[in-house]
């Protein structure tokens, strides 16, 4: 692994914070570096390394940019939502919802996967915005109760999913019997909800290391894969018949 000094910062949100991140990066004269989202995945932010760091090594995780200097490890986001409509699908469910939050390029390929999946099945499925939380989870799960379809219902993250499930157990929803619910991320609250959710893992801890991996090759003049995409796994929980 990396025994380079290191050098860790919050970009924030917007573009602009990204931008001064990789500025400072140059300024502090880094030998290489690691851009964690697909956020960074941006036209702003491909003209900012061209500028700041033409020619320096950078991996991003779970992005792409189409720079000479630029590696990417990523997750199969559009496979994973796909086949996780296809497990529910195969178990009967037939009135789908899917929760996201944040528009990313990750949660793009998500929402693409479930649209593809459902249009293979001849079905329809209500897409949904929310806050990226548990709270917005809940508020979220609370109007696809009020409008009362769904016997299926898709999160882009853990988080999300956790909040629904609360706001179905407050009311009175059976899960999985009436409604089933799938989050994404295999994280710890996929774990400690009760009913424990069925989620798709996209290996980001995995996905860590191969950065850090490629990031090495890459810096010591190594051959290194321009792009990695690594596999997901569905994870059966209580959540899912």
């Amino acid at each position: 692994m990396l025994d380079h000094p290191q050098i860790i910062l919050n970009t924030g949100s917007d573009d602009e914070s990204r931008v001064n991140a990789v500025r400072m990066l140059s300024s502090r004269r880094v030998d290489g570096a690691v851009l964690i989202g697909s956020s960074f995945s941006s036209e702003v932010m491909a003209s900012a390394i061209s500028t700041y760091m033409p020619s320096t090594p950078i991996v991003m995780e779970n992005g792409m940019l189409a720079l000479d200097n630029v590696y990417s490890v990523i997750a199969d986001d559009e496979g994973g939502l796909r086949a996780a409509v296809d497990y529910l699908h195969d178990r009967g469910r037939r009135r789908f919802c899917y929760v996201n939050a944040n528009d990313t390029p990750s949660n793009r390929m998500k929402r693409e996967g479930v649209e593809k999946a459902i249009a293979s099945h001849g079905l329809e499925c209500r897409f949904l915005e929310c806050e990226d939380s548990f709270e917005g989870g809940y508020e979220a799960t609370r109007r696809i109760l009020d409008e009362g379809r769904a016997d299926a219902i898709l999160y882009s993250m853990d988080i999300l999913a956790a909040g629904g499930v609360r706001a179905l157990s407050d009311h009175g929803v059976s899960v999985p019997d009436e409604i089933a619910v799938f989050g994404v991320d295999n994280s710890i609250y996929s774990v400690i909800s009760r009913p424990s959710i069925s989620s798709v893992d996209t290996n980001l801890s995995r996905m860590s290391s191969q950065c850090v991996r490629t990031l090495e090759d890459a810096m010591a003049g190594r051959p290194a894969e321009k792009m990695t995409e690594l596999p997901y796994e569905l994870v059966i929980r209580e959540s899912t018949p």
